[in-house]
């Protein structure tokens, strides 16, 4: 706990969450700039307009709900912090390094026509792996530091806050193993984040129990 004490608290604290948001919008915006390639044939229907575009469209929606679910949680326990340090601030500066990095790895995912996406779907995953370990670490600055928590949040071991981390690992190594079935996985990764960033570090319900909210 001594290493997390060492680092300076900053100033402006209330400078840092618009800031971050807004670079989280411009990530979320960024999204969308492929699809205004997109050319519609006024002559087919929805089933043609799939076939043509459904990697592109896909691609988007999978980034866009991924980065909803970063936004939340980082939201959450963002709001839970009072004060915020030098090493928090850079990592949250790593955080959004990686937030705005998901369009491109997007991108890497559609440009791979109808072969499964080996390489882009690498890069994708990878981009995942550093954008889940610094929102980890995120966690774990502000559930353990007593400087910056202000109180709602348990202290977390670091093994529980790199959860979504290791979730990405893991269908990083389905892809070298499998890559078909790795990909498949990853299709359907929005949701299991979002089951896992739900889920309560161990012994919540009894902290809070213990140490209710002061008002």
């Amino acid at each position: 706990m001594s290493r997390l004490t060492r680092s300076k608290v900053t100033r402006d604290f209330g400078r840092i969450a618009p800031f971050t948001d807004a670079v989280v919008a411009v990530a979320l915006t960024a999204l969308v700039l492929p699809l205004l390639d997109i050319k519609v044939d006024q002559t087919g229907g929805w089933g043609k307009f799939w076939d043509e575009n459904g990697a592109q469209l896909g691609a988007f929606l999978l980034g866009f709900f991924v980065i909803a679910i970063f936004w939340v949680v980082h939201h959450k326990i963002w709001g839970t912090a009072r004060v915020a340090t030098s090493l928090l601030l850079w990592l949250n500066m790593g955080w959004l390094f990686g937030i705005v990095l998901i369009p491109f790895g997007t991108i890497a995912l559609n440009e791979s026509g109808n072969v499964t996406p080996i390489l882009g779907a690498q890069i994708y995953c990878a981009i995942m792996i550093l954008t889940s370990v610094m929102l980890g670490l995120i966690i774990f600055v502000v559930a353990n530091d007593p400087r910056v928590s202000d109180g709602q949040l348990p202290r977390q071991p670091l093994w529980w806050t790199l959860r979504l981390g290791v979730w990405w690992a893991l269908v990083w190594a389905l892809l070298l193993a499998s890559p078909k079935f790795g990909f498949s996985v990853m299709t359907v990764s929005g949701i299991v984040m979002a089951i896992l960033g739900s889920w309560s570090a161990p012994g919540t319900k009894r902290y809070r129990q213990q140490h209710p909210p002061t008002q």
